[in-house]
């Protein structure tokens, strides 16, 4: 990874940071050890030592293609403004990357002497993909809106990465993105085929190189100014691209002995990069090799791999799980003409969670073929016990046309399900030319579990499935459940298991029973929340809103993610121990006044960082037991002392009750006696009945409090 400061002028030690990352994601169990991958690569490379001997005019043959996407994230600027690249500076970056990895780049007359016999055509071709992960025509270049002025590669990759993601198995992902922090650019390593390697899913979501918009493309190819003009040649990727094929630094792990390199004979030993552009160098009793790709010098500066990285790059790219792959993508081809293409895009309905028992089947298909669809065969099938299957016709679906199909009402029970679609295209006889894209499943659970305000979950109740909380895991794997770490005395809170939890990226829903705020005044969320960040491990908290009872959650209450969500920080896996792990978090429900038919989700997105633990989920009718910030089991006069008849009672209790309040005057004589239904956290006005200035006792009774406090009229 190489490292940009404000004024891109760091020395070559700072300027990188691919091996700090690596080892920490071996360290963390979540990146294979090195020792294992270089014993493997060091045996299979040993069945491909005629690389070293190949003939001239054989070398000069492209031996591999790689399909290529660019996913530009910019922030709204025009095209070929700013972050927002033009297609040619993407081009000129493709072209230097041909140059490079088949010598065919300008300045090889600048490489001495002494290194001619070591360097090599690598024989790889990058091609832009023609063909998208949906089977429609591309150029191999996707621009999507990140909401960051810019993106740290420690804190933000994840957030980056998902923005715009191909599957890594067919296309090499390069995101171009404004960095912070001083980064240039940032690979992922590959990782091999031995048995026993239980790669984590989120190495698939996360393969694959950023880049500086600053630092990407060519000033031989254009005038594009934003270049830095230590890094303007496209140098930065074809650096990054050799770690993504296997490549090391020259110095290796080096810690200043000269004892470790990169791997590579052909390579002199050194013990750190290069800065600038130097005549030469010396370091370990050799010259170094300063104009590799693999140092750290100015773009002008560099100019060849050697065999030996060619014979790793080559062993890499015939034996490597995500990279021999990318060899035969359907990427490299453009689509195929007269096709039949059905793809099942997405289920509009049933939603995750909604109240009525009865829902009309909904999903989005799209024609990827070139050939018209007209009719087509639905199937689903509920729990393996529930199915059925409908034709349509007179559908009329040109190439890459999206439409909705709508099925026959289906009527359940409440409780959870899973539903399988799948789509059959009845044109042609043949069947779909890709089949895997015709199905789709997804959990959904029916539930018109209600409740009112004030609402309190403080998660004591032993399982979830005892609360009016529908849970969505869709992975079947870590998501929320009830623990004993909880903040009140009392025990239990609800957590989200990021900490192990592989699957980065998977969403888990857990979701309220349906709330009525009619009678809210000014109705207010709280919640206390407990989080600790582990670095580079950003995991997302979003609660939704929906105002119809499940059907639609498009509305976003509250976002955190990384350390903005953190109450602390752990690279070990964490749990709450005292009040300082806790914080509260406040949420103004203004804009839901009148609703009935509310429901909130917590959506937690994994990034397969720390635990995040939730409790108290609290709703108010007012702002004002809001502001007291009672213990539970509690109560507050308020104003007191007091003038004429405005007096106010906040209660906060942890469970609804019936309540009596009772007023006494002085020699113990009850003035007044009033019943209140379903207590909780609110608050209310105190009657009182006409009382001379003077001091009084004021009794609130329940199951839980039995409190007397003095009320002093004025």
């Amino acid at each position: 990874m190489l490292i940009l400061t404000a004024a891109l002028e760091t020395t070559a030690q700072e300027r990188c940071a691919f091996d700090i990352v690596r080892a920490q994601r071996q360290q963390e169990n979540k990146a294979e050890p090195e020792r294992k991958f270089e014993k493997w690569l060091q045996n299979k490379k040993s069945t491909l030592n005629r690389f070293e001997t190949l003939g001239t005019k054989e070398n000069r043959l492209i031996k591999y293609q790689i399909p290529v996407v660019i996913h530009i994230i910019h922030n709204g600027e025009p095209i070929g403004s700013g972050r927002n690249l033009s297609h040619e500076q993407v081009i000129s970056q493709i072209k230097v990357l041909n140059q490079d990895y088949q010598r065919l780049n300008a300045d090889t007359l600048n490489t001495p002497e002494v290194y001619k016999p070591l360097a090599a055509n690598i024989q790889l071709e990058f091609v832009l993909a023609k063909t998208d992960p949906n089977g429609l025509a591309t150029n191999g270049i996707t621009r999507t809106f990140g909401s960051r002025s810019s993106y740290s590669v420690t804190s933000n990759e994840v957030e980056v990465k998902s923005l715009s993601y191909w599957p890594a198995e067919d296309y090499m992902n390069i995101w171009v993105a404004s960095l912070s922090g001083g980064f240039l650019g940032f690979s992922t390593f590959p990782v091999s085929d031995l048995p026993g390697i239980d790669e984590p899913e989120y190495n698939r979501l996360l393969d694959g190189i950023i880049i500086d918009y600053r630092a990407f493309g060519s000033i031989n190819d254009g005038d594009f100014p934003d270049l830095e003009p230590q890094y303007n040649r496209g140098r930065t990727t074809t650096h990054e691209v050799g770690h993504y094929l296997g490549l090391k630094h020259l110095w290796g792990n080096n810690t200043g002995d000269c004892t470790e390199d990169d791997y590579c004979d052909d390579t002199p030993l050194t013990t750190s990069g290069t800065s600038g552009c130097p005549s030469g160098k010396t370091e370990c009793d050799s010259e170094d090799m300063i104009q590799n790709y693999m140092d750290y010098t100015d773009d002008v500066c560099m100019n060849l791999f050697t065999n030996c990285q060619k014979l790793r790059i080559i062993t890499v790219m015939e034996n490597s799980p995500r990279r021999k792959s990318l060899l035969t993508s359907p990427g490299l081809n453009s689509p195929l003409e007269n096709s039949y293409d059905l793809v099942l895009r997405d289920i509009l309905q049933p939603s995750y969670v909604f109240c009525a028992a009865n829902f009309t089947p909904l999903i989005e298909i799209q024609n990827l073929g070139t050939t018209q669809v007209d009719s087509i065969q639905v199937d689903y099938v509920i729990d393996n016990d529930h199915n059925g299957s409908f034709k349509v016709y007179n559908l009329n679906l040109e190439q890459g046309e999206i439409k909705p199909v709508e099925l026959p009402e289906v009527v359940l029970d409440q409780g959870q399900y899973s539903i399988e679609f799948s789509i059959n295209n009845l044109d042609n006889i043949n069947g779909d030319y890709n089949p895997f894209n015709n199905n789709k499943n997804q959990k959904f659970a029916i539930s018109d579990a209600s409740d009112f305000l004030p609402y309190l979950e403080t998660f004591n109740s032993g399982e979830l499935a005892f609360t009016d909380w529908t849970l969505l895991n869709p992975d079947s794997q870590n998501s929320w459940l009830l623990t004993e770490s909880g903040r009140d005395d009392n025990g239990g809170a609800v957590k989200m298991s990021f900490f192990n939890y592989q699957n980065t990226g998977q969403q888990d829903w857990l979701v309220s029973p349906v709330i009525d705020l009619s009678g809210a005044v000014q109705p207010t969320l709280t919640f206390q929340l407990a989080y600790a960040f582990q670095q580079n491990r950003n995991d997302n908290l979003k609660i939704l809103v929906s105002r119809d009872c499940g059907q639609t959650f498009d509305e976003v209450v509250y976002e955190k993610s990384g350390p903005a969500l953190s109450t602390a920080f752990s690279e070990s896996e964490w749990e709450p121990e005292t009040e300082n792990d806790w914080r509260k978090e406040i949420i103004d429900l203004a804009a839901f006044i009148g609703e009935s038919q509310l429901r909130f989700a917590l959506v937690a997105t994994n990034s397969g960082g720390n635990n995040l633990y939730l409790d108290e989920f609290e709703l108010f009718l007012d702002n004002e037991a809001v502001e007291a910030e009672l213990d539970y089991n509690s109560i507050l006069l308020h104003p007191n002392p007091a003038r004429g008849k405005q007096v106010k009672l906040t209660f906060a209790l942890d469970k609804r009750e019936n309540v009596q309040v009772l007023v006494y005057n002085s020699i113990g004589r009850r003035l007044s006696m009033q019943h209140l239904d379903n207590v909780l956290n609110q608050t209310i006005n105190l009657q009182l009945p006409s009382l001379p200035t003077g001091i009084y006792l004021v009794q609130v009774k329940s199951s839980s409090i039995n409190r007397t406090v003095k009320m002093i009229l004025q």
